[in-house]
């Protein structure tokens, strides 16, 4: 017999049943604050690697990411909108065999874990 689940906790249930921006409010969310949330989020990234990758210290990452996270946050939250701001201070890189869709993993080719690969 399977054991009954035990109620969890939570202090907030949200008003709507699905998430639908608002048209009337908008939250800008810069590139950077972006880039942040994919690369460490999305990516699965470290803060180190991602603040690498993105030019920047750590501690200013983290300072993007909380950043970006509050803005999201509040968006989820209250049902707002969200944009992306193009403030013209960045650059692209490449980075050539890694993230979703590409078929290598983060830690292929880099000695580590299952997907080592063997020389």
């Amino acid at each position: 017999m399977v054991r009954p689940r035990k109620p969890r906790r939570i202090g907030y249930k949200p008003e709507f049943d699905k998430y639908t921006p608002s048209k009337d409010r908008c939250i800008e969310l810069t590139f950077e604050e972006l880039e942040s949330i994919r690369l460490i989020d999305y990516e699965k990234l470290n803060q180190q690697e991602a603040s690498e990758l993105m030019n920047v210290g750590r501690t200013t990452l983290q300072a993007i990411y909380k950043s970006a996270r509050e803005k999201i946050s509040v968006a989820l939250i209250e049902n707002i909108s969200i944009s992306y701001l193009d403030n013209d201070c960045y650059e692209f890189y490449q980075r050539h065999g890694h993230g979703r869709g590409t078929g290598m993993g983060r830690m292929q080719g880099q000695g580590r874990g299952r997907n080592r690969i063997k020389e």
